[in-house]
């Protein structure tokens, strides 16, 4: 009743389920990015699948988890652009090795990554993702594994708004790390061989009609029939994947189906469908199991067959034998759950159907066939370019024609990274330009296969001027910036006009109130407390006016206040001391409000206050004062005075203070008390008590001359003063300080055992221990380390050595921890171990017999007498004098990279496994034999350019290449001489960079000529003498020049001819730069690193 699914297999980032045992991933790739370029992304993929599974079982629906991690950077160059979400797609390249003869099957899975915040700059770019692939059947015994091998990521940042960001949508084709493990998941296969399904039919049969019988409750068995359909090529290369495989079916239960249903009040039906499908190439064959949701509809009147529509998809498949693969489709398994009107079950339940297909019908949906692989070989590039006719909005371009190993089949002509044009032939005009504009231009060749050369190098032409009739844009985001009480000022953002923004006007209304060129204005002559609409329009030097700005709002700022507070009322006095005068009032008003009040003696001011009270300070004893209050407002207008009030202040107090105490001393001292005593104060009326403090807390006060200060710590200081105090008051100075220490507390309180003791190196003759600290009521002063119950080490810190153990003795320790009072702790978790053993100090014998056996123009060939060794000879040295120039396992070697016709004399040294050598054998001496073999000289000049990957733009190379070349075995050296250049360069394609650049040849150019290809590898030091960003220099140091030589290879097409020269490629890895200044590190950030490509060609040259 649902669709007999197409095969599907995948294996990608998605999520997990149960079974019995977990398989766990972790994979790094190297990932490339917008703007950042390459990071290192680690991805842990997780899934539960059991460990063993019967021959023609299917294992379980395939649920995975992934977590990948980009790191800061990532996270960093997406919230550069503004990101601050992120969703996209994942790419994974899978393959299944299956037991015996089922070969392998490669599959790539599309896996939606769900939109998820970025984290904080700083933080780890961290994406978990979900997804599953379907279940797989094994039709032999033995081992199958699920492998994950590439990935490309398909992303897409998103703003805070939900929009994308400058980035758009990004590919980064992914590079799995070398040596990087790939299995995911492995199965032991048990049973006997299970016979695959027969494959009935051949060709390309959608729609494959299937005829199934089901067995449906309550009506028995029903045959359904299943109309399959999917789009699909008849052919595809070798290693290339199918399309995504979008699947449709038409799936027809009969007319009994649905009055069964109706039979127990079923309204709709829903389920799912699990078809067994088998796909059979070239390289082996693998079922699965294909789950396909069937989702809920309604089932037709009676009389009506049920007829139930379903779609699914599948991923795409990779073939890696040429021949023919069939897709075909076998057993289904409907589970099915038919519902009543209001959604509820009916009294069916859900039930599951067991379905048989027909025998002897056509099951293949699908038949590919698979081709060898396709020309990969790419055009050569076009000859130059060159500028015909120009017009305001076309220009004419020629070039001359490319080859290629098949043929030329057309043309691209790109405007900076657009293309503008495809033609057939050497000549185009690009169309639909913009007048006065310059533009680059650059074409590439292309073949039937899709190759594409590389470009040419750039030809530039300005089209014709046109007359400007465009208007500027209309200034945005119009906003008043200030008022005064006769003026607003206005800003705005800029215009951008075709040619030029010259101006502004600024109206109120329709009237223009102000012409200006810079985007802002201010707006003078306006009323008070007044407001005002304005408008901005921009204008060009042709006159062409934008649309007006949004009107922006602004009103003018309310005239000052001028008006004063009424005079305070009834004022009064409140209370007297001998220096103060308390004084009230009742409120003043005003127009807009009172915000203070100043109090006058006479005419002098003593207070200013907010509130209708205040007191005055400062004044003499017993003398009379008469005061007046002003009211004032924010705007400094000031009230008359109010009416005068007269206050006398009251007699003046005591205010001697008593004398210092002297003489304070400590008279007894306990664990928690000390007792003092001191000598007493005087004063002019009278002391009447004393207050102590310790520090500036007062612990005690008494009348008399003696104190005791109880409620103390135990051993701990106290620092004592006593202050003398009158009746009055007044206090005396305090006395000098008396320090006294309290008595100890004994303590009785063991530590802690020492946690987690552990050992943490050893020799032959000692152990290195660490252990967790111990704590201590009071602090632990060290520990005692035992080997059984004997104590052989005693330490302050965390760790010790014990010596003098014996080699290869296994011990035993614990440790103990101290305190100060002898307190011991109980003793840790014992430790066990193992000293080591005693080295090997014998060397090996000496080698016995050396003797050549035979030589050639550039080697000598060796053979001794083994050695032997009290352990075991593991190896031998061959010296050439001092310099060892061949190590073996056994007792020859041939030495080579000789001069033809030269003596040499060689010995021999054994050597084991503890670096133990032996001394060296009797010499023996060889001739190389004469050279016979020709050499011949060549000489070329170089051009060419080579394109750094993080750069865009190419640096031009000139220079010569002198090269010898062995005609006997295609081997040469040469010379190579770079001249020195200057390159123009775009940063992140939008930033000029403009550099000087030198190259140093770091030893001879080396490589074979061998079937027609040339092969060689330079080493060279690049150097950066002067660089500029925007025409201003960055670095000026004749030091800046990479760390090391860049190791550079080359390699030309086959059928080079050395006497007419021709082309070479190849890519290489800028080494990190040093001695270029402060900002070294930003250089190398941008030039170094791998990718960076070379084209250069040769020329025949005189030989000098």
């Amino acid at each position: 009743m649902s669709t007999a699914a197409l095969v599907t297999l995948g294996l990608t980032i998605g999520s997990g389920t149960s079974a019995a045992a977990p398989g766990e991933l972790t994979q790094n790739y190297s990932c490339p990015f917008p703007l950042i370029g390459d990071q290192n992304v680690s991805v842990t993929i997780k899934t539960t699948q059991p460990s063993t599974i019967e021959t023609g079982k299917l294992t379980p629906a395939i649920e995975i988890t992934a977590v990948s991690n980009a790191g800061k950077t990532a996270t960093e160059g997406l919230r550069l652009v503004g990101a601050e979400s992120i969703k996209g797609t994942a790419k994974a390249t899978s393959t299944v090795t299956m037991p015996g003869s089922q070969g392998t099957m490669t599959v790539k899975v599309d896996s939606d990554v769900p939109k998820q915040p970025i984290p904080a700059a700083g933080n780890d770019l961290v994406v978990n993702a979900t997804g599953s692939a379907p279940a797989l059947r094994f039709d032999q015994p033995g081992t199958a594994t699920l492998a994950v091998n590439n990935l490309q990521l398909v992303m897409t940042p998103l703003k805070a708004d939900g929009t994308e960001t400058g980035l758009g949508t990004f590919t980064s084709d992914c590079t799995l790390a070398a040596g990087a493990e790939t299995v995911l998941q492995t199965y032991t296969v048990t049973g006997s061989p299970v016979t695959p399904e027969a494959v009935v039919g051949s060709g390309n049969h959608p729609p494959l009609k299937q005829v199934y019988s089901c067995p449906f409750p309550l009506i028995g068995n029903q045959d359904v029939t299943v109309d399959i359909n999917a789009t699909l090529p008849n052919s595809i290369p070798v290693g290339q994947f199918t399309p995504k495989i979008d699947i449709t079916a038409v799936s027809n239960a009969g007319s009994t189906a649905t009055e069964g249903l109706r039979l127990v009040g079923a309204e709709t039906i829903k389920g799912s469908a699990l078809a067994t499908s088998l796909v059979s190439s070239p390289q082996g064959h693998l079922a699965v199991g294909v789950p396909t949701a069937v989702p809920q509809q309604p089932i037709p009147p009676k009389g009506n067959d049920l007829v139930i529509n379903a779609t699914g998809s599948a991923p795409s498949l990779r073939f890696d034998q040429p021949g023919t693969a069939t897709l075909s489709v076998h057993d289904l398994v409907l589970t099915m759950t038919p519902l009543t009107a209001s959604g509820a079950e009916t009294g069916l339940g859900t039930f599951v159907a067991d379905c048989t297909p027909a025998s002897g019908q056509a099951n293949v949906l699908h038949t590919f066939t698979v081709t060898a692989a396709a020309d990969t070989t790419a055009p050569s590039a076009p000859g130059a370019v060159t500028v015909g006719d120009v017009t305001q909005n076309s220009v004419a371009l020629s070039w001359g024609a490319a080859t290629d190993n098949v043929a030329v089949t057309g043309y691209d002509v790109y405007s900076g990274a657009n293309l503008v044009k495809s033609v057939t032939g050497t000549s185009a005009t690009v169309d639909g330009l913009t007048p006065d504009t310059e533009y680059s231009f650059t074409v590439k060749a292309k073949d039937a296969a899709g190759n594409v050369s590389p470009a040419t190098a750039p030809a530039t032409a300005r089209t014709a001027k046109a007359p400007d009739t465009q208007a500027p844009t209309t200034p945005a985001n119009v906003h008043s910036t200030g008022t005064t009480q006769t003026s607003v000022t206005l800003a705005w953002d800029a215009s951008s006009d075709n040619v030029g923004v010259t101006g502004y006007d600024v109206l109120k209304g329709s009237e223009v109130v102000k012409s200006v060129t810079e985007p802002q204005a201010t707006i003078d002559g306006l009323t008070a407390d007044t407001e005002y609409s304005f408008t901005v329009v921009a204008k060009d030097a042709a006159g062409n006016p934008s649309a007006a700005s949004a009107a922006v709002t602004a009103r003018t700022q309310a005239a000052p206040d001028t008006q004063a507070p009424g005079a305070p009322g009834n004022p009064r006095s409140t209370g007297t001391s001998a220096s103060s005068v308390g004084l009230a009032w009742d409120a003043s008003s005003d127009n807009v409000g009172v915000t203070g009040y100043d109090v006058y003696n006479g005419a002098t001011l003593v207070k200013s206050v907010t509130e209708t009270s205040a007191t005055v300070d400062g004044l003499a004893a017993d003398t009379e004062y008469t005061f007046t209050v002003v009211a004032k407002d924010a705007a400094g207008n000031k009230s008359e005075p109010s009416a005068p009030v007269t206050a006398r202040t009251a007699t003046a107090p005591d205010t001697e203070a008593p004398s210092v105490p002297a003489g304070l001393a400590t008279t007894d001292v306990t664990q928690s008390s000390v007792a003092l005593s001191w000598t007493a104060s005087s004063d002019n009326v009278g002391v009447v008590g004393y207050d102590v403090f310790n520090g500036g807390t007062l612990v005690k006060s008494v009348t008399g001359t003696s104190a005791t200060v109880d409620g103390l710590a135990p051993d701990t200081e106290y620092s004592f003063t006593v202050v003398a105090k009158d009746a009055a008051g007044n206090v005396s100075a305090p006395s000098a300080a008396a320090t006294a220490r309290t008595q100890a507390a004994p303590d009785t309180q063991a530590p802690a055992a020492p946690g987690n003791p552990r050992s943490t190196g050893t020799t032959q003759t000692s152990v290195n221990l660490e252990w967790n600290a111990a704590t201590d009521n009071v602090g632990v002063t060290g520990y005692d380390v035992f080997n059984g119950a004997t104590l052989v080490k005693s330490v302050a810190g965390t760790s010790a050595t014990v010596d003098g153990l014996t080699a290869d003795t296994e011990y035993s320790f614990t440790v103990v921890a101290k305190d100060a009072a002898g307190n011991a702790s109980t003793p840790s978790a014992a430790v066990t171990v193992r000293t080591q053993a005693a080295p090997d100090t014998v060397a090996p014998g000496v080698p016995g017999n050396p003797l050549s056996t035979g030589t050639t123009q550039t080697s000598v060939s060796l053979a001794w007498d083994a050695a032997t060794d009290n352990v075991g000879v593991t190896g031998y040295d061959v010296l050439k004098g001092t310099e060892v120039v061949k190590s073996v396992t056994g007792t020859s070697a041939t030495v080579d990279g000789l001069t033809a016709d030269t003596e040499y004399t060689f010995t021999v040294v054994a050597k084991d496994a503890a670096g133990n050598k032996s001394a060296a054998s009797a010499p023996v001496t060889a001739k190389t034999k004469p050279s016979t073999s020709p050499v011949v000289k060549y000489s070329y000049d170089l051009t060419g350019k080579t394109q750094l990957k993080k750069l865009s733009g190419p640096i031009d190379l000139r220079g010569g290449i002198n090269a010898a070349i062995n005609l006997a075995n295609g081997t040469f050296e040469a010379d190579l001489t770079l001249n020195p250049t200057s390159a123009n360069l775009t940063l992140w394609g939008f930033v000029p960079v403009n550099a000087k650049i030198e190259f140093a040849s770091a030893g001879k150019t080396t490589g074979t000529l061998a079937g027609g290809v040339l092969k060689s590898t330079s080493a060279v030091t690049v150097k950066l003498p002067r660089i500029s960003v925007f025409g201003f220099p960055v670095s000026a140091s004749a030091k800046c020049q990479t760390k090391t030589p860049a190791q550079i290879p080359l390699q030309s097409k086959a059928g080079f001819d050395p006497l007419a020269g021709g082309k070479l490629t190849g890519s290489y890895t800028l080494p990190p730069l040093q001695g270029c200044g402060f900002l070294n590190d930003i250089i190398t950030a941008v030039t170094s690193g791998p990718g960076n490509t070379v084209e250069v060609n040769l020329k025949p040259r005189p030989v000098g």
